[in-house]
């Protein structure tokens, strides 16, 4: 269906109205590739205003993917669009030409961004049914209209539908004649009729944008979800002389949405059965493990003066193992409701945390005659104070665990805030690790002594991993052999997104 058969009887007015109220680019450009034209949405995409584009060469700011000619004839090719910004926009582009009967005058360029991120969809307006005051005649309003990728309409005052695009046409597959006459709602899901036909209604009454989302029928006899946005038509007088509108096909993101949606609630559901069988679990396993110590001790006190110095050694070893088994099965746990049984975020000091995770570990620094430094002033941060609690215990435990034989250890933690992002360094000269396992050190298991003299069950470090993502930072570690450790961890002031818990950041 050529364009012309469907813009019969249609005012040039309607016509401006189509271009500049399109989400899609339109550009025009002379027969030497100079840009003379364009709409608020190519504006918008190039990032730069009309009057910075005007007289500027396309070439400048599009490359298109193979060499072709903007002089050649309808095609749909790929190229890279050059915003102000200096990123590159991949887009799709339509180039039109204008010609008269026997010259070359130039072409109409439409844009389309190719990610749907990335696509301008401006807010429905009004539309003042002009040409912004540029002398553009009826036969070129009908070139840019018509290369349009998506379909656009219009209905006059009256609520006739005078006018579909070529785009629209063709992923109807019908003629515009049988469209207007058979009704444009005719081809949407009966379920979705009545509330398209409500809020066209308002619109008309009120003379305003709409927006609406339904199901349309598709050439192939499909029923596809599409979005349909657009507003009021005026004349320079304030005349209102309808509406005009554009549909975007958003089946397929739609139902990825949708899938999204349904895979997210099957997750929830799993985790929440992995959660009760990790409390049944634990709680089942540590239950024969009290029983075992318990009956071991019995043992030990009963027959220590019949048992070998080997048989009590042998239960010794059997105690520290169990020991192990317990505290390897509550970290796990532990583990498992970072996430699920976290905390809402509240205002934190970071000071006071310290204060408290160092009172736990008095014994320990007094054992170890250790020296721990606080340099810089700690912030108040938005987070889950017993998470973070839990996090500067297990890496302060770790800096006074893995200390070097002969040298005393030396723990300093460093504070620095930018105003949205505070830094906290812990360092330590203690063993150290070698560098290729500064990515490997948080993983689950991941322990880099494996003798008795540093017992821990691999877990403490991917906790500390995982209660930091959940606080939307950043932790990493550097390491030298017998040279100290440095755990660097950034965390956000203030929660301005929704963690993976589910929760409101910064909410209860």
């Amino acid at each position: 269906m050529g364009f012309q058969e469907t813009t019969k009887h249609v005012p040039v007015q309607f016509l401006s109205a189509v271009v500049f109220h399109s989400t899609e680019g339109v550009l025009v450009v002379d027969d030497a590739g100079r840009i003379m034209l364009c709409n608020p949405t190519a504006e918008h995409l190039c990032g730069r205003a009309q009057a910075e584009l005007l007289g500027c060469e396309l070439a400048d700011i599009l490359t298109l993917e193979t060499a072709q000619t903007y002089k050649a004839l309808a095609q749909d090719v790929v190229g890279l669009l050059h915003a102000k910004n200096g990123k590159m926009l991949p887009v799709r582009c339509t180039v039109s030409p204008i010609e008269s009967d026997t010259a070359f005058l130039g072409s109409v360029v439409a844009l389309t961004a190719v990610s749907e991120s990335s696509r301008c969809q401006p807010e429905p307006s009004e539309v003042q049914a002009s040409s912004g005051g540029l002398m553009v005649d009826e036969k070129l309003f009908r070139i840019m209209a018509d290369a349009a990728a998506i379909p656009i309409w219009l209905l006059n005052e009256r609520a006739e539908l005078v006018y579909v695009n070529k785009a629209g046409l063709d992923y109807a597959g019908i003629s515009f004649e049988d469209l207007q006459s058979a009704g444009f709602i005719l081809y949407m899901h009966p379920d979705d009729r009545e509330g398209t036909e409500e809020v066209l209604s308002q619109a008309f009454v009120n003379q305003s944008p709409f927006r609406y989302e339904s199901r349309i029928l598709r050439a192939d006899g499909q029923y596809r979800w599409s979005v349909a946005a657009g507003g009021p038509i005026f004349d320079s007088d304030g005349t209102f002389l309808g509406l005009v509108g554009s549909t975007v096909d958003i089946h397929d993101l739609k139902e990825a949405k949708d899938a999204l949606a349904s895979y997210a609630q099957k997750l929830e559901r799993s985790n929440k059965e992995l959660e009760h069988f990790a409390t049944l679990a634990s709680h089942d396993l540590q239950e024969p493990l009290r029983k075992v110590i318990l009956f071991s001790e019995h043992l030990k006190s009963k027959e220590q003066d019949v048992l070998s110095e080997e048989g009590l050694d042998d239960i010794e070893r059997m105690q520290k193992a169990i020991q192990r088994m317990q505290r390897l099965i509550s970290d796990l746990l532990d583990l498992s409701r970072v996430t699920r049984r976290g905390r809402a975020f509240t205002p934190t000091d970071l000071s006071a945390i310290l204060r408290e995770v160092l009172a736990d570990l008095s014994y320990k620094i007094k054992e170890k005659q250790a020296q721990v430094e606080i340099l810089g002033e700690l912030p108040t941060l938005e987070a889950d104070p017993m998470q973070l609690h839990q996090l500067f215990y297990q890496l302060l435990d770790n800096a006074l665990t893995f200390l070097r034989s002969g040298v005393p250890p030396i723990v300093k933690i460093r504070a620095l805030s930018n105003g949205a992002q505070c830094k906290i360094q812990i360092e330590d000269n203690g063993q150290g690790f070698k560098p290729e396992y500064a990515h490997k050190i948080f993983d689950i298991f991941v322990q880099l002594q494996r003798n008795s003299e540093y017992p821990g069950t691999g877990i403490g470090l991917a906790l500390a991993r995982k209660i930091v993502e959940r606080h939307g930072g950043t932790i990493s570690a550097e390491g030298a052999p017998e040279k100290g450790a440095v755990f660097t961890i950034s965390l956000p002031l203030k929660q301005t997104t929704r963690r993976e818990d589910g929760r409101a950041s910064g909410s209860a």
